[in-house]
């Protein structure tokens, strides 16, 4: 669903199925991570078969956001103004344009850092203090000398000895990824997957409800504010609690009277899981 008419004339002719190339996003815990042991790119032959033997045309491009900027040696966030990640830039380029060759430039792809309005931090105590504590080979790929790390949210206060990595510098990382990735297959923007919250006592990610809601709202109107001085493609908006279809009335209709887009075009993502908590956790 669309917020405009104006936006709606943007996405005529868009197929209707698409596929996920997810593995960019995988075992995102493993900060930056080693492609091709912690996460794939999608080869040369995998895009042929998906894009010229089955003829798909759309594609989700889920992708691990602290791979695609450069990241603080101090606690694993991404650096205040960062740049990207410049082995990102030339793997996106690269499968871009087997995309193109395949489908003769008639596909069309989102690219959408996986967050979850969350960040992955190296450990720390109760203190607030890094443990330095390094994963068990088996934890990490088989590899040694990863670093363990914890989920903290994309606000104020999450990084230590005074550092963070917020709602301004998220605004910053979507313009410089305009700047650097924007192509004419990119069919518009993800903003992040499936904010959640987290009541569980103790945990350094911990937000409720309403405090996630809120934190979202503004989270989302700075990025947006942000990114339509670099582009005015649609951008595609995740609803609240895994973006549950199901539960949409309830956790996430505020948000389209509240995330103002100044360009109009939001297209609100909505997901339906068949599993127990509706997370795709499989349960």
């Amino acid at each position: 669903m669309s917020n405009s008419s104006s936006a709606v004339s943007q996405l005529k002719n868009i197929p209707l199925v698409g596929i996920n190339l997810g593995s960019v996003a995988n075992a995102g815990q493993i900060v930056p991570g080693e492609a091709g042991t912690h996460y794939q790119w999608p080869n040369r032959g995998t895009i042929t078969t998906w894009f010229k033997n089955r003829g798909v045309r759309l594609i989700r491009f889920p992708f691990e956001l602290q791979r695609a900027i450069q990241l603080s040696t101090l606690d694993g966030l991404p650096g205040q103004g960062a740049n990207l990640n410049t082995d990102f830039v030339k793997r996106w380029k690269e499968m871009l344009g087997w995309i193109r060759e395949d489908s003769n430039g008639e596909a069309r792809i989102i690219p959408d850092p996986h967050h979850y309005m969350r960040l992955h931090r190296y450990e720390t105590d109760a203190n607030g203090n890094l443990t330095g504590r390094i994963l068990p080979a088996a934890e990490a790929g088989n590899q040694n000398g990863w670093k363990a790390t914890e989920s903290v949210l994309i606000k104020d206060g999450n990084g230590v000895s005074g550092t963070f990595w917020s709602a301004v510098h998220l605004a910053n990382f979507h313009q410089k990824l305009v700047t650097e990735c924007d192509d004419p297959m990119v069919l518009g923007w993800g903003l992040g997957n499936e904010p959640y919250s987290n009541t569980t006592v103790g945990a350094k990610d911990y937000i409720t409800f309403p405090a996630l809601e809120a934190l979202y709202i503004s989270t989302m109107n700075t990025v947006l504010q942000a990114l339509r001085n670099s582009s005015k493609k649609p951008v595609f908006i995740c609803g609240l609690e895994f973006a549950s279809a199901r539960n949409w009335a309830t956790v996430s209709a505020n948000l389209q009277s509240k995330i103002v887009d100044p360009a109009n075009p939001i297209v609100w993502e909505a997901h339906a899981y068949g599993d127990y908590d509706k997370s795709s956790s499989g349960a």
